[in-house]
């Protein structure tokens, strides 16, 4: 199946609040929880990046943004 090498989120400044790598998408325990430095973020619009390795070994890279919603 489908790994994710690299998934990182940042806020409208660009900070990075989340990364994780090497999992499987469906892994619950591998996805960001809101938190950052220990406090809830707060509702607004959020960047993500991953990189995946595809079950046939290619290894593509999506970008988006995503709103957080409290």
């Amino acid at each position: 199946g489908m790994i994710i090498l690299e998934f990182s989120i940042f806020n409208r400044w660009g900070e990075l609040v989340f990364e994780s790598n090497n999992f499987i998408p469906s892994s619950l325990t591998n996805g960001w929880n809101g938190i950052f430095k220990g406090e809830p973020s707060q509702m607004d619009q959020y960047a993500y990046i991953y990189t995946a390795k595809m079950p046939d070994d290619k290894v593509k890279t999506y970008k988006g943004t995503f709103t957080l919603l409290r």
